[in-house]
């Protein structure tokens, strides 16, 4: 059965909450070779961004994030208060400031998912295979 590294972390749900996170990322004992590392930041900062502009936080106005580390992939995983939109991979505005997070987190992820909980939380994974 293979090893994995799990860690989890709470940010409040603003506008540094993607910084926050790239930060805490950076820290972590991830052992990620530079490529797989930017990839991993990249995820992480458009599943947080798109929580914070589209969803409600979880109570204390917080997202959780974690990774799940395994020798062959990293999971990441943002948890927020839930929204109406559903994440979608939209068509690239290129007049529009937005709307590229999904399509981003869509091309260098090897999957991605997201679901509503029965208490109305909502969570949207990412998995890189290293």
């Amino acid at each position: 059965m293979p090893s994995t590294t799990s860690a989890k972390c709470r940010v409040r749900s603003q506008a540094t909450a993607a910084g926050d996170v790239r930060r805490w990322l950076r820290r972590a004992p991830l052992h990620l070779n530079d490529d797989a590392l930017a990839d991993v930041l990249v995820i992480a900062t458009e599943l947080v961004t798109n929580a914070v502009r589209h969803a409600r936080p979880l109570p204390g106005e917080i997202l959780e994030v974690s990774y799940d580390l395994r020798a062959d992939s990293i999971t990441i995983t943002v948890t927020d208060g839930g929204s109406i939109q559903r994440p979608s991979v939209r068509t690239i505005d290129l007049s529009s400031p937005g709307g590229r997070g999904m399509y981003m987190v869509n091309q260098i992820a090897d999957c991605w998912q997201s679901r509503n909980a029965p208490d109305g939380t909502h969570w949207i994974q990412a998995t890189l295979l290293l």
